[in-house]
């Protein structure tokens, strides 16, 4: 592995934490550009792309999440509306947008809170 598992044990909630911090300023603020959008959305993707590669996830026998298992399509279908409210963000307006953000805010947190429920064996 090009990092080791303990890095991105602290790696993963560290960022988790300051994408939410991020999240609730621009909530604050009531506004959100398209750039911001973006950033927000590959920083979210770098985030679960760090979370899968330290979980091992489905790409081995011994991975916490199976890569068929209702766990996986579940947390697969709520980064497929992240995805698609990102695209309908880019084309909306700022009240929009705005709504959009709040949105995947919240299925970022039910996503990074049901992994590590998985990981530490709570689920």
């Amino acid at each position: 592995m090009f990092i080791n598992n303990q890095l991105l044990s602290l790696l993963v909630p560290i960022a988790s934490i300051i994408w939410i911090i991020f999240g609730f300023v621009q909530y604050r603020t009531k506004r959100i550009t398209k750039i911001q959008l973006i950033l927000f959305f590959l920083t979210g993707l770098f985030i679960c792309i760090l979370t899968a590669y330290r979980d091992g996830y489905g790409f081995s026998e011994n991975s916490v999440i199976s890569l068929t298992s209702i766990e996986s399509m579940f947390l697969s279908f709520l980064g497929l509306v992240i995805v698609l409210s990102t695209f309908v963000g880019l084309i909306s307006s700022n009240t929009v947008r705005f709504k959009l953000f709040i949105g995947m805010c919240l299925i970022f947190i039910i996503k990074f809170s049901l992994v590590e429920m998985i990981v530490r064996g709570i689920i």
